[in-house]
Order: C-alpha cells, then sequence, then structure tokens
C-alpha cells in the first residue's frame, strides 16, 4: 500500500452527480505541490469540504475516487514509493499567501 494514500470521508447517501474531488500540481517559489480538492454533498443538503496541501506529490490520472453508501473513497497514487511524514504539508504563512492569490 506504500504507492497510494487513501483518504475516507464517511459521509451516508452522497449525491454522484453534485460530488466531487480535484488534484492538481501548482509551484509556490521553486517547488511543487499537489492540492486536493473535495467537496462532498451527502444526506439531502449537507457539505463537507476538504482543501489540503498534500505532503507530497501524486499522479492524478492514475487516482480515483469511489462512491458507495457510507462514505466517499480518495485514493491517490503518489509519485515516488515511500511513507510521507504526515498527510498535509504545512506552509509558512508567506508561501500560503501567495498560493491563495
Amino acid at each position: 500500500m506504500g504507492n497510494f494514500i487513501v483518504i475516507s470521508v464517511f459521509a451516508k447517501l452522497s449525491d454522484p452527480g453534485q460530488t466531487f474531488v480535484e488534484a492538481n500540481q501548482t509551484s509556490v517559489s521553486i517547488e511543487s505541490l499537489s492540492i486536493l480538492h473535495a467537496h462532498v454533498v451527502f444526506g439531502g443538503s449537507n457539505v463537507f469540504v476538504l482543501q489540503l496541501t498534500l505532503h507530497g506529490l501524486i499522479i492524478p490520472e492514475s487516482s480515483r475516487v469511489m462512491l458507495s453508501p457510507t462514505k466517499v473513497e480518495i485514493k491517490l497514487r503518489k509519485d515516488d514509493i515511500g511513507s510521507w511524514p504526515s498527510l498535509e504539508l504545512k506552509l509558512p504563512k508567506d508561501d500560503k499567501t501567495k498560493q491563495d492569490k
């Protein structure tokens, strides 16, 4: 399982028509980063939003999202084999401000 990161969002009756996950690469200073954005609509009108700057790079085209009656599973293919020290990369405040613009 060292090639993948799996994120499970427990949300009953997620709406496939309104639920989406986006993953893309961006550059901050001289580094490339992977950004994950998940928008899950479930149980009629409940919304869960997740946005992470991932600790390592992923391969979006080799990643996938699976919806079941009780959860949304996001399976991300890592660019490099091995473990990450954490799921999210904590950016210094100056870099995060530049990224949000």
